[in-house]
């Protein structure tokens, strides 16, 4: 597609070069995303030990809880990365992802010869629902290798009978890299079924006998899916992760319908249905199947919008082209500038090469550093722990346990962090959600097997120290606030952190922090820092930790 619009169009390397720099500014934009330092954390000290963790080590409350870390790969490569090249390497590596996703679309579409106003398109709309999940996390591996799948599918659709036999080494190593190895097994067989039921509609000579490899690929890819350190316990626990309800993960949460918000995706989804009803062309009723039913998840969950764009980037540019090149007979005006449109083939060439400059220069800009939000994040919290060198287990937000333990452990053990049920019993997650959220059935799920509702036992169990709390959960700091044994040591406008009081409001103890040296106060927290964003004794201490052997 790219080679061909280079060869036939005026315009075509300055809208090639346009959108390839305007790609790689999303795939540079960079916010810490709140499961970053754990994954980093646990991959390298996994790597430094040389063994997998089968129990969690951060946490307090975890006990001898099976963790299934279905994010090794990704965790293993993190983990290598961030201490030998910080954060640029990370974002190096979202980048190179992000070049494989679309030069796999651009690769498929190398036999057509699409309008610009498609590429525009149909590009713009990619764009930007990639950018809702693009940033350094371990999905970004089911984003590139579901573009891959999706390569392999329509090389299968096109009469390739060889390519689809990647599919199971691809699903193997998807599986240890990430969760989403079900939406690609799943999409697989989707593709297999329909194909099949297709085929046997048709009764074409000699289909029957196309579908026994296509049939193997399949069971060959389910049967990848048991190579992993935890066997058929991965695929039983990831069964019961997803069937549960989650929501307290905003990202689980479904799309607004009526609302604007989300309104890239929506755009995308209108312009698939419209392009897939205006055609004329053929429509493969496999592509159409895997469309509708990742629209259907993307509606009901917020992370899946990328999978879904991706497919549609496949699978709709044909048809969409098509139902562009009918207006364009039907308007009887003609889409591409001729060369006589001298003057306005000047004033696209310096918009496109303007636009494009933009793109890189950004782009070069976040690629020099990893931001962190100090609004999002307790970094001043953080620093005054550090500073008062505090140690022990800490009741700790949800979102912001994979930040504290990797600045603080082992000295200080977390009660909860972002992994959710991959290491923590669903008792266990009530224990510390009850506290931050309540028991609004909007916003909670809870285990049949937690009993009562009771807010503030995760203040006495495992006897924690330490309590470090968003200010914005009003019902939690309500919840503590009314507690006799606990004293208030630091406030700002983001966090709070309290104490023990027999440990730190006791003149008699040696941990005691006299009101003079407590924080107490309403300070914004303002503007960002640089990853890992961690006090500079805490960052000492892990580099010194990880130094290759």
């Amino acid at each position: 597609m790219i080679r061909k619009l280079l060869k036939t169009e005026p315009l075509g390397w300055y809208i090639a070069g346009c959108l390839a720099a305007a790609f790689a500014c999303v795939f540079t934009y960079n916010i810490a995303d709140p499961d970053l330092w754990g994954h980093v954390r646990y991959g390298a000290d996994m790597l430094e030990r040389g063994r997998l963790f089968l129990t969690d080590p951060y946490s307090y409350t975890s006990h001898d809880f099976l963790w299934i870390n279905h994010e090794l790969l990704c965790e293993f490569l993190l983990g290598y990365l961030e201490p030998r090249s910080g954060a640029f390497g990370l974002i190096a590596w979202k980048l190179l992802m992000g070049a494989i996703t679309v030069g796999c679309i651009a690769w498929s579409h190398r036999r057509n010869r699409f309008e610009p106003v498609t590429i525009v398109l149909i590009a713009v709309l990619l764009v930007l629902n990639l950018r809702l999940g693009w940033v350094v996390r371990p999905q970004i591996f089911t984003y590139t290798f579901l573009s891959v799948l999706v390569l392999l599918l329509t090389e299968h659709s096109r009469g390739s009978d060889r390519a689809i036999w990647f599919a199971p080494p691809l699903i193997a190593v998807w599986t240890n890299a990430h969760g989403g190895f079900v939406a690609g097994l799943c999409i697989l067989a989707a593709y297999a079924g329909t194909t099949a039921l297709e085929q046997l509609w048709r009764r074409a000579p000699g289909s029957i006998r196309r579908l026994f490899p296509l049939a193997a690929v399949v069971c060959l890819s389910a049967g990848a899916t048991l190579l992993n350190p935890y066997g058929v316990r991965l695929l039983t626990w990831t069964w019961e992760s997803l069937t549960w309800p989650r929501p307290e993960i905003a990202e689980w949460a479904a799309v607004p319908f009526w609302s604007l918000e989300y309104a890239g995706f929506k755009s995308l989804v209108a312009v698939a249905a419209v392009s897939l009803i205006g055609s004329r062309l053929p429509r493969d009723p496999a592509r159409v199947v895997i469309l509708l039913l990742t629209a259907v998840q993307a509606f009901l969950h917020l992370r899946h919008i990328p999978l879904f764009a991706i497919c549609a980037a496949y699978w709709v540019p044909e048809h969409t082209d098509h139902c562009v090149r009918r207006l364009r007979e039907w308007a009887g005006r003609a889409a591409r500038l001729s060369d006589a449109d001298t003057a306005a083939q000047a004033m696209y060439k310096l918009l496109f090469t303007g636009l494009g400059l933009m793109f890189t220069g950004i782009a070069f800009t976040q690629m020099a550093w990893l931001r962190v939000d100090k609004a999002v994040y307790p970094v001043s919290a953080c620093e005054f722990i550090a500073e008062r060198s505090l140690e022990g287990r800490m009741v700790t937000e949800f979102n912001w346990g994979q930040y504290c333990l990797y600045a603080f452990w082992p000295r200080i053990l977390v009660s909860v962090d972002g992994r959710f049920d991959t290491s923590y019993s669903r008792e266990v997650l009530d224990l510390n959600l009850d506290f931050m959220m309540g028991d609004h059935p909007r916003w909670r799920h809870r285990s049949p097997k937690t009993g009562p509702f009771q807010p503030d036992r995760v203040l006495d169990v495992g006897v924690p120290n330490l309590a470090l709390i968003d200010r914005g959960r009003t019902e939690c700091v309500r919840v503590i606030a009314k507690r006799p044994d606990w004293a208030l040591l630091y406030q700002d406008a983001l966090a709070q952190l309290w104490g023990r009081r027999a440990i730190y409001d006791d003149p008699a103890a040696p941990t005691y922090i006299p009101p003079s040296e407590r924080r107490i106060s309403d300070a914004p927290q303002e503007g960002q820092v640089a990853y890992p964003a961690v006090p500079l004794a805490s960052r000492a201490a892990g580099a010194a930790r990880w130094v290759t052997r």
